[in-house]
């Protein structure tokens, strides 16, 4: 209820404003009107009614109807142009043509032009003419002939108000509804500062120039004065600087001034009568107004295009910027990829280098462990045969050559994984002196000074004392050489350091080489990659340090400039050494075994003879079979009491023999022993697991063939 009275109350309020309006305009009007007949040749409110309609909408109809018929009661009744009755009759007449002209002119409007404003384009300014044109003739055609019926006009002029008052309607509508709708679309423009003042000169100069264009200022001036088009310019300023808003406004200025003096009766358009002055008159607003609204859509056209083009182009610029932007992220993410992909590739052919190293190292370990087994047996029943003889110096320092060369094989299966640290108690000072000591002679030749920078009460490491000293003289030789071909001072400083938060052990390596260059950084721990000069570099020292350190749970990392010297640093963990499981045997008081028939099943003639050379030595009867399968036949003929076999044989292989032994003797499935070069390969490990059998690592010396012969032998009498 309250929402239908407070538009009952907007629309009374525009169709009252609307009414007042027209009356008002058409007050001034009616004064120009041809005597007893309200026809003007110049009619404003057909201005007011049509823009109304337009921005209001045609429900403020009534208004038009309500202006129109009292603006022209109060005409006809002042002039005593008829009765009241008649006056009445054709006053509705008057304003039912006036409203219908105005809702006409709106409904051809939003036909041809649609809602946008017609003043923006020389197009529609064209249409909106046109429209005035047709609108303003159904006017004309209701009023006159209304008039004429009633006796107020006679029919001799009917074509004479019919053209004065069609001319007068379009005239008003040219020139009033484009003021009206331009400043209704842009009402609340604010100028600037500079932008008012010319404004201002604009409008100042403009009325100076009509009036000296149409009152005639100059003396001596000619009605017919060609000073009339004066103020041309200043329209077109208006229309170019500014727009259809200020030259719909200057139109208005320079035709009120036109109008005003020629009912002075000055100016240019002064003729015999008024009407003829009036008409003399209305054909310059119509056509001064007409071709400025036109040049100022052109100015608006043009405006509208540039201000088009500079969207798009700064729509196409923010695009490119997009597309820039986005296809700059589509390549770093290419460009990420590729290193990604580079990255991978590099280490899917480290990888492979490692592999085949590790292929390689196995390899060369598996066939050295044989040998090497021979050897480290052979010098053991050698010292026992010689005692305390002259050779046994002799015998001793093989027996320390073969150790040695059972570290290195341990060391290469240290480096492919495939020996894990044989931990104690390590104490890395001494480790250090005894490289030095090693190493001593060579840097003392080369005039190398050695500085020993070690921390006093470093504590003790839970790691493998034979690769620790392995890296540290691998190290040690490194900057050795490095430092050769340096004219200067040579100085090796050794430097230890005990990290109290992080509870690890730090170890610095420090020359005064000619460094690493930066480019190499990367591949300095590459497998077979050296700096050396060919044949002087195996590429396989610090990968191997590498491979120690990392499997102590320790790092490794290179610092360097170029013709100052390279630092290696080694960070190793306090690991505690693992505690004893309760009721966990000691396994080195082993009670010691003899007497016992023993096979030893291998391929290597060498590794076989020497197993059992040393078992007999110790009182066991042992045979011998070169695969598992002349091992079964000699099963068959006679018991047992240990079996030591060899796990790769050809032929019948060692687990082969040991399943064979659970088929068909199972008693001695407790009594079995692996032998083998790569007890710790995924395949060995596995097979070991499953049977939890006991392995003898080769290379091995006597005292391990004995812990594990007295290890099986118990286990079997046990299980």
């Amino acid at each position: 209820m309250g929402s239908s009275r407070f538009l009952w109350s907007h629309w009374t309020m525009k169709v009252f404003v609307v009414a007042i309006l027209y009356y008002g305009a058409a007050g001034l009007s009616l004064r120009l009107a041809l005597e007893k007949t309200n026809a003007s040749p110049v009619w404003p409110p057909s201005g007011i009614a049509l823009a109304a309609v337009l921005l209001l909408g045609a429900e403020v109809w009534p208004g038009i109807m309500l202006g129109a018929f009292l603006a022209n009661v109060v005409a006809f009744l002042a002039n005593h142009a008829a009765s009241a009755p008649t006056v009445v009759i054709a006053s509705s007449a008057i304003g039912i043509g006036n409203t219908a002209e105005a809702v006409v002119g709106a409904l051809l409007l939003r036909r041809l032009v649609g809602v946008r404003n017609p003043f923006y384009r020389a197009r529609d300014v064209f249409t909106f003419t046109a429209v005035a044109l047709v609108a303003s003739a159904v006017a004309a055609s209701v009023g006159p002939t209304t008039i004429s019926l009633v006796g107020i006009a006679p029919l001799p002029v009917y074509g004479t108000v019919w053209f004065t008052w069609w001319l007068g309607d379009t005239t008003g509508i040219l020139l009033v509804a484009p003021l009206l709708l331009t400043w209704s679309n842009e009402p609340l423009t604010q100028w600037g500062a500079r932008r008012s003042v010319e404004i201002g000169l604009l409008f100042a100069s403009l009325l100076a120039a009509s009036r000296l264009g149409s009152a005639g200022w100059l003396p001596g001036q000619a009605a017919a004065s060609p000073l009339v088009f004066v103020p041309i310019p200043w329209l077109v300023w208006a229309a170019f600087r500014f727009g259809p808003r200020e030259a719909a406004a200057a139109a208005v200025v320079t035709s009120g001034i036109a109008i005003w003096a020629t009912t002075q009766g000055t100016g240019p358009f002064v003729g015999d009568t008024v009407n003829e002055s009036l008409l003399l008159l209305q054909a310059f607003v119509g056509v001064v107004t007409v071709t400025i609204l036109a040049m100022a859509a052109l100015v608006a056209e043009r405006r509208g295009a540039e201000a088009r083009l500079r969207t798009a182009h700064d729509t196409l610029e923010t695009r490119v910027e997009e597309r820039t932007r986005e296809l700059t992220e589509v390549n770093g993410r290419l460009q990420g990829e590729i290193a990604e992909r580079r990255r991978t590739e590099e280490s899917l052919r480290q990888t492979e280098k490692l592999a085949a190293m590790g292929a390689v190292l196995a390899g060369v370990a598996h066939e050295l462990s044989n040998p090497l087994s021979v050897v480290t047996v052979q010098v053991e029943l050698l010292r026992q045969a010689i005692g305390n003889g002259p050779l046994a110096v002799r015998a001793e320092k093989i027996a320390r050559a073969a150790e040695r060369c059972v570290r290195i094989v341990r060391n290469f299966l240290a480096l492919v994984r495939r020996h894990p640290p044989e931990r104690d108690e390590v104490r890395l000072n001494e480790v250090i002196r005894e490289a030095v000591e090693l190493l001593g002679y060579s840097l003392r030749v080369d005039d190398v000074e050695v500085r020993l920078d070690l921390a006093p009460d470093l504590p003790v490491l839970w790691a493998d004392p034979h690769q620790l000293h392995q890296v540290v003289v691998n190290l040690i030789t490194n900057a050795h050489h490095a430092m050769r071909e340096r004219p200067l001072a040579r100085r090796l400083t050794l430097t230890t350091r005990h990290d109290l938060p992080g509870e690890r052990l730090r170890f610095d390596v420090t020359d005064t080489g000619r460094g690493v260059p930066p480019e190499l950084y990367t591949r300095i721990f590459e497998p077979f990659f050296t700096t050396k000069a060919p044949g002087h570099g195996t590429g396989l020292g610090l990968p191997l340090c590498r491979g120690i350190i990392e499997a102590h749970g320790g790092t490794i990392q290179m610092e360097s400039r170029p013709e100052h010297g390279t630092v290696f640093r080694i960070e190793l963990p306090l690991a505690a050494p693992p505690a004893a499981a309760p009721g966990a045997r000691a396994p080195a008081v082993l009670p010691p075994t003899q007497g016992k028939a023993i096979l030893v099943v291998d391929d290597e003639p060498e590794v076989a003879a020497a197993l059992a050379e040393m078992l007999a030595d110790d009182g066991h009867q042992v045979e011998t079979a070169p695969n598992g399968d002349i091992a079964l036949r000699k099963l068959e003929e006679r018991a047992y009491d240990l079996v030591l076999s060899d796990i790769r044989m050809p032929g019948l292989d060692g687990p082969g023999l040991y399943r064979a032994l659970e088929r068909r003797h199972s008693n001695l499935a407790h009594r079995f022993v692996f032998v083998t070069g790569d007890a710790l390969s995924p395949e060995t490990k596995q097979l070991v697991e499953e049977t939890r059998i006991l392995a003898l690592s080769k290379p091995f010396d006597a005292d391990a063939v004995r812990q594990v012969v007295r290890r099986a032998l118990l286990d079997g009498e046990e299980g």
